[in-house]
C-alpha cells in the first residue's frame, strides 16, 4: 500500500470514528479498499453502509460489484434483484444483472434484463452488451440496427464506429478507425486501448500491441516477480502472448507464471470472473492436455462465451489456438453451439411474443 493509500485510509478512519452515521464515508473508503485488492473489507465497509442508510443507492451497485470479485454471484443476484424492486425506476441495477448473467453463460436472461435496462435509459449505450451476445447468436442484423441507431453527434461515435468494424471481425478497418483517437483523452482508455490491442494482436500486429499494453498497464514491463494482480491479469496474459511473438520468451514465462499464480484465487463466472484465462495461460506454456481439462471444467460450469470476458469471439480467440486442432476441443465447441442455440430461441420467442417475464423471472428461480 502506497503512503497515498495509507494517509486517506488514516483520514476515512478518523472520520468515521468522529461520525460512525456517516453512511457515504464507508462508501467512499470501501471505494479506497477495493482499489487496494482488499475486496473482504471493502465488502464489510458497504454492508456497514446500508445498515445505516438502506435506501442509499450506491451501495445497491458497489456491494454486488464486490461480492462478485469474490465470487458470490447468488449473492451478487440476490441483492441486484432487492435493488431493483425499491427502485423500480433506475436502470442501473437491472444493467448489473444483465452483465451478471452474461458472465454466468445465461445470455438469454442477460438479454432480457438490459431489454429492461434500455427502457429505462436513456442513454443511447445503454444495451451496448448484447452486442457481443448477437455477435455469438449469429445475429448480424441486430449489430447492424444498433449502430445505425446509434447518434452521430455523440461525444464517443468515433469510438462506436471502430468498435462496429470490431464486432464485423473487419479489425484493420478497426485500427484505421481508431488511430486517429487513440491517444485522444477526450476518449476513454479503459474502452479504446482494448480495441487497439485487440485488434493489433488479431492483424499480428504484436509491435503495436505491446506498445498499447504498455500503455494500459505500465507496471507489467517492470523486472518484478510480484507486478500481475487481478486488476492487469488480462492484460499480463495478452502481453505474455504478444512476447512469444516477440521472441521474448523469458517475459512471457514470468508473466505466465505470475498470472497462473493470480488466477487461483479468482472466480471463473459472473461479471467479475476471469472466464476461460487459466485455459490461455496453460496453453502457453505449452500444457494441452491440462488447458483442455480447464476448459472442460468452464464448460461444464455454463461457459458459453469470451466476449464478456476478453472482448472477442471465442472462435477467433487466437492465444487457444492450438487446442482447436484436439478431438477433445470438438467435442466442447459443440457442447457450446448447442447451449447458444438453445438461446438463442428463447430469446427469439421472446422477441416474437414482447414477453419477457419468463427469462426475468429465471433469477428469481435460481
Amino acid at each position: 500500500m502506497g503512503d497515498g493509500n495509507l494517509a486517506a485510509a488514516a483520514s476515512f478512519e478518523k472520520a468515521l470514528k468522529l461520525n460512525p452515521n456517516l453512511s457515504d464515508g464507508y462508501v467512499w473508503f470501501s471505494s479506497l479498499r477495493s482499489s487496494e485488492g482488499q475486496i473482504a473489507k471493502s465488502i464489510d465497509l458497504l454492508i456497514t453502509a446500508l445498515s445505516i442508510d438502506p435506501l442509499s443507492r450506491i451501495p445497491y451497485v458497489n456491494l454486488p460489484s464486490s461480492l462478485a470479485m469474490e465470487g458470490q454471484n447468488e449473492r451478487t443476484i440476490e441483492l441486484l434483484l432487492h435493488a431493483v424492486k425499491i427502485f423500480p425506476d433506475w436502470a442501473t441495477p437491472a444493467n448489473y444483472l444483465s452483465n451478471q448473467m452474461q458472465g454466468l453463460g445465461r445470455l438469454d436472461e442477460a438479454v432480457a434484463w438490459s431489454q429492461k435496462d434500455t427502457a429505462l435509459s436513456q442513454d443511447p449505450m445503454a444495451g451496448g452488451n448484447l452486442l457481443g451476445i448477437y455477435q455469438d447468436f449469429g445475429g448480424d442484423d441486430r449489430l447492424s440496427e444498433f449502430f445505425e441507431a446509434f447518434p452521430d453527434d455523440h461525444p464517443l461515435y468515433p469510438m462506436g464506429m471502430a468498435y462496429w468494424h470490431w464486432m464485423k471481425r473487419d479489425y484493420e478497418e478497426a485500427l484505421a478507425s481508431i488511430g486517429p483517437i487513440a491517444d485522444d483523452p477526450a476518449f476513454p482508455q479503459e474502452f479504446v486501448f482494448p480495441i487497439v490491442i485487440g485488434a493489433s494482436i488479431l492483424t499480428g500486429d504484436f509491435d503495436t500491441a505491446y506498445e498499447f499494453l504498455m500503455k494500459s498497464s505500465p507496471t507489467l514491463s517492470a523486472d518484478s516477480e510480484t507486478n500481475v494482480d487481478r486488476f492487469n491479469v488480462r492484460f499480463a496474459v495478452l502481453l505474455a502472448y504478444v512476447q512469444q511473438k516477440r521472441n521474448q520468451p523469458r517475459a512471457a514465462a514470468q508473466l505466465l507464471r505470475q498470472a497462473e499464480h493470480v488466477l487461483r484465487d479468482l472466480p471463473r463466472f459472473g461479471m467479475a470472473g476471469y472466464g476461460i484465462r487459466d485455459v490461455q495461460v496453460l496453453t502457453l506454456q505449452g500444457r494441452e492436455n491440462a488447458a483442455l481439462d480447464a476448459l472442460t471444467q468452464a464448460v461444464d460450469g455454463g461457459f458459453v462465451s469470451s466476449q464478456s470476458f476478453d472482448g472477442w469471439p471465442f472462435d477467433a480467440d487466437p492465444i487457444i489456438e492450438p487446442l482447436r486442432s484436439n478431438p477433445r476441443f470438438d467435442v466442447l465447441q459443440q457442447r457450446i453451439d448447442d447451449r447458444l442455440e438453445k438461446m438463442r430461441q428463447n430469446v427469439e420467442a421472446a422477441e416474437t411474443s414482447g414477453d419477457w417475464s419468463a427469462l426475468l423471472a429465471l433469477a428469481q428461480s435460481a
